[in-house]
């Protein structure tokens, strides 16, 4: 059997070859934040990233408190606030299997 990533091709002299798909994942999330900073300063403006491997590829959603703010890998924060300083967390599912795996980081943001 000769396997090639996330799938596997099989031959063997008496049958027909055939495909398999395997699926997995979401690996662990990794999340990062651009640009690093122990805190930030209402005005700023920063990315925060996130994707974990797997197959099917992963979903991203970003969620804010209890309610989500985006559904893609990057999430773009530009002249934030104090209001936006809080607990950000990255959800990777993968759509087929349902599993799902989570990271979050913690924002600080003060005022002028």
């Amino acid at each position: 059997m000769k396997c090639l990533s996330k799938s596997c091709l099989c031959l063997h002299p008496l049958t027909l070859s055939f495909f398999r798909s395997v699926l997995d994942g979401p690996d662990e999330p990794v999340l990062e934040v651009h640009p690093v900073k122990p805190f930030y300063v209402a005005g700023d403006s920063l990315n925060l990233s996130c994707q974990a491997e797997g197959f099917p590829k992963p979903t991203v959603e970003w969620m804010f408190g209890d309610r989500t703010i985006s559904q893609e890998g990057v999430l773009t924060l530009t002249n934030i606030h104090t209001g936006e300083g809080g607990v950000y967390t990255c959800t990777c599912l993968n759509n087929r299997t349902e599993e799902k795996r989570s990271k979050s980081t913690v924002l600080k943001v003060y005022g002028m």
